[in-house]
């Protein structure tokens, strides 16, 4: 790997492992962790679009495995404080609310099973045609061209596994949500 890209992505999993050991409010560490995955996002695009990468097993390695770790924990952090912004007054909805956000990561495995059974295998012969850039107009979310995120640093699937390990995350979150309402209305009656 570039020397620059490396050495940014090293900076990065320290700052963010600093930043996550810190005790902050639940909305102060959301913001600074979507902050710090945002920043390091845009120092590691302008490596890539400046020099590139030596190889195809670089280029895969990024798009398979840097680039989808940054962009799950920005993914995470919008989808948290939806969780947290959205999340009704009275208690019923509350249920339903964490019900129906459970329901997330299962609806998202039905649709991509293929891309993530691939993955979990640790299967490769399908790397250079999903892990590589994709200079195709288009293949960005419409999410991340209106931040301007990775409208020219894409390849077909990384999206795809940040999303995949989001949820993920986003899962254990939810299950401690369902958990707290469950114990309050034990407590309740």
């Amino acid at each position: 790997m570039k020397a620059s890209i490396q050495t940014v992505y090293q900076e990065y999993t320290k700052v963010l492992a600093h930043a996550t050991s810190l005790q902050y409010p639940v909305l102060d560490q959301i913001s600074q962790s979507f902050q710090i995955n945002l920043h390091y996002w845009y120092r590691l695009q302008e490596c890539v679009k400046r020099e590139g990468f030596r190889n195809l097993a670089e280029e895969i390695l990024f798009f398979k495995h840097i680039k989808p770790t940054i962009f799950a924990q920005i993914d995470l952090s919008v989808l948290l404080y939806q969780g947290l912004l959205f999340e009704p007054v009275d208690h019923e909805h509350k249920l339903r609310y964490w019900e129906l956000e459970a329901a997330r990561l299962e609806q998202f495995q039905l649709q991509h099973k293929e891309l993530l059974n691939y993955y979990e295998a640790g299967r490769t012969e399908r790397d250079a045609e999903w892990f590589t850039h994709d200079k195709s107009p288009g293949r960005s979310s419409p999410w991340q061209c209106v931040q301007n995120i990775a409208c020219s640093v894409i390849s077909k699937k990384d999206n795809l596994l940040a999303r995949w390990w989001a949820l993920k995350d986003y899962a254990q979150v939810v299950a401690h949500q369902q958990g707290l309402m469950q114990a309050a209305m034990n407590n309740l009656y």
